[in-house]
C-alpha cells in the first residue's frame, strides 16, 4: 500500500495551481492539481486522497458546497478551504456546518501554508488507525485544536539537561490562570505542604517539575478545548470539573496507598484522574447537539452516558478522547488511562495508574461527585479492593479527603 500522503486541489486560476505546485514540489507529499468541480470529483472517485483543498470561488460549483458535497461521498477526507476573504459571512458558515475544517488565507504565508497542511496529513495519517464510523464522525469538526504555548514552553524547560526553574517560573507567571491554578495546589495538602507558598517559583520547587508539567498540561487542555455550557442544556461544567478534581485526587491517593515511596506514580495518576474525560469537553465543544441527544438518551432510559453514546455517535467519549490525547502526543499512560477509565483493560502501560483512574471515577460518584446529576456508577469491582488494600474505613478516609480538597477550591 502506497503510504504517501495524497493532496488535491482545486482552483480555476491556472496562476494560483501553477504557485502552490512549485512551492510544494521538494515537499514528500503526492499532490494533485485540477481546475473544476466536476473534475474534482472524478478525481476522487479515481483516486482517492487523504486531503482536498479547494478554492472558495468557482463558477461551476462553489467551495463551500463542493466541499460538502466531498464530506457526503468520502467522509474520511480532511477538507480545507482557500479564500481571499476569511471572514465572509459564507466562508465562516462552511466552517460552522463542517463542510470545512480550517481557512487557508489568500494569499498565504508560505511556511503557515505548508503546516496547516503538515497538521491536516498528521491528522488523517493518525486516524486511518481508528474505525471508518470514528472517522467520519472527527472529520465532522474542524480540525482538532493544538495546545497552548505556554504547555509548549514548559516542556521546552524540563526538557533540557539542566531543568530551567526560572524559565519555567517565568512562562507559568506571564499566565494569571495558570498562576493562580499552580499556587493553589502548591499550598493544598493533598501534596504534602506545611508552609505558605507565595511565588511561582516555591510551588514549582515544593510541588516538583512533573507535577507542574501536569498542571500546566491540565489547563492547557482546558483551554484548547473551551466548552461552550449555552450548547448542551445537560452538561455542567462546573460539575464537571469537580468530578474530575475529585476523581485526581482519588487516583493520586489510591497509588498513595499502594507505592507510598513513589511519588512520581502518584503524580501520574493524578493527571490521569484529572483528564479522563476530555471526550466530553471535545464532544461538548464540536459535536454539541449529537452530545446531548447522547444525554437525554440516557436520562429517558435511566442508562449511564457510556450505555448511550454508541447509539449516537458510533463511539463513546472514552474512545474520543484517548483519541484526542494521542493527536497531543501525550504520554502513553494518559491515553490507555483515558481510554480505560469505564472498562479497566490489561495493559502494559503503567497499569496502575489506569486502575486508579478507573477507581478513582467510580469512587468519586460513590461520595456524590458525579459528572451528571443521578448518575449511577457501578460499584467497584472486588479486584479494585484487593489491588489497592481497601476497606470501610479506608473508603471513609479517601471520601474525608477529597471533600477536604473539594472545599478548598476557589469559587
Amino acid at each position: 500500500m502506497n503510504d504517501t500522503p495524497r493532496i488535491l486541489f482545486i482552483d480555476e486560476d491556472p496562476g494560483i495551481l501553477a504557485a502552490l505546485q512549485t512551492l510544494l514540489q521538494n515537499e514528500e507529499w503526492e499532490c494533485h492539481f485540477v481546475s473544476s468541480a466536476g473534475q474534482a470529483l472524478q478525481h476522487l472517485v479515481d483516486h482517492p486522497v487523504d486531503l482536498v483543498v479547494s478554492a472558495a470561488v468557482m463558477q461551476e460549483m462553489d467551495g463551500n458546497s463542493l466541499l460538502w458535497e466531498i464530506r457526503e461521498r468520502h467522509p474520511t477526507t480532511i477538507r480545507l478551504l482557500l479564500t481571499g476573504h476569511p471572514h465572509h459571512t459564507r466562508v465562516l458558515q462552511a466552517l460552522a456546518q463542517g463542510s470545512t475544517q480550517q481557512i487557508i488565507p489568500k494569499p498565504w504565508i508560505d511556511l503557515e501554508l505548508k503546516e496547516i497542511l503538515r497538521s491536516a496529513l498528521r491528522q488523517a495519517h493518525y486516524q486511518r488507525k481508528y474505525g471508518l464510523e470514528l472517522q467520519k464522525l472527527i472529520n465532522t469538526i474542524p480540525l482538532l485544536p493544538t495546545l497552548p504555548e505556554t504547555y509548549s514552553q514548559v516542556r521546552a524547560c524540563i526538557s533540557d539537561d539542566d531543568i530551567d526553574i526560572e524559565g519555567m517560573a517565568e512562562a507559568i507567571s506571564e499566565d494569571v490562570s495558570l498562576s493562580a491554578t499552580l499556587l493553589h495546589w502548591g499550598n493544598s495538602a493533598l501534596f504534602g505542604q506545611r508552609f505558605l507558598v507565595d511565588s511561582i517559583k516555591k510551588a514549582i520547587i515544593v510541588l516538583g517539575t512533573d507535577i507542574v508539567e501536569n498542571l500546566v498540561l491540565s489547563e492547557a487542555v482546558y483551554r484548547a478545548v473551551k466548552t461552550d455550557t449555552s450548547k448542551v442544556p445537560g452538561f455542567d461544567i462546573n460539575r464537571f470539573k469537580k468530578h474530575s478534581i475529585a476523581c485526581a485526587t482519588i487516583s493520586r491517593l489510591l497509588i498513595k496507598l499502594t507505592y507510598s515511596s513513589n511519588v512520581g506514580m502518584q503524580d501520574r495518576a493524578f493527571i490521569a484522574g484529572l483528564l479522563h474525560d476530555i471526550g466530553k469537553l471535545l464532544l461538548a465543544n464540536y459535536l454539541p447537539d449529537k452530545f446531548q441527544q447522547a444525554i437525554d438518551l440516557a436520562d429517558t432510559n435511566q442508562w449511564s452516558l457510556l450505555k448511550a453514546e454508541p447509539s449516537i455517535y458510533d463511539t463513546d467519549h472514552a474512545e474520543i478522547g484517548a483519541m484526542l490525547a494521542q493527536w497531543w502526543n501525550l504520554p502513553p499512560f494518559l491515553v490507555e488511562a483515558i481510554r480505560s477509565h469505564h472498562h479497566l483493560r490489561t495493559t502494559p502501560i503503567e497499569p496502575e495508574v489506569s486502575a486508579a483512574a478507573y477507581a478513582g471515577n467510580i469512587l468519586a460518584c460513590q461520595f456524590n461527585f458525579c459528572a451528571r446529576q443521578g448518575t449511577n456508577e457501578s460499584d467497584l469491582p472486588d479486584g479494585c479492593y484487593e489491588r489497592f488494600h481497601l476497606n470501610d474505613e479506608v473508603i471513609d478516609l479517601l471520601k474525608h479527603k477529597t471533600r477536604e480538597v473539594l472545599s478548598q477550591l476557589p469559587t
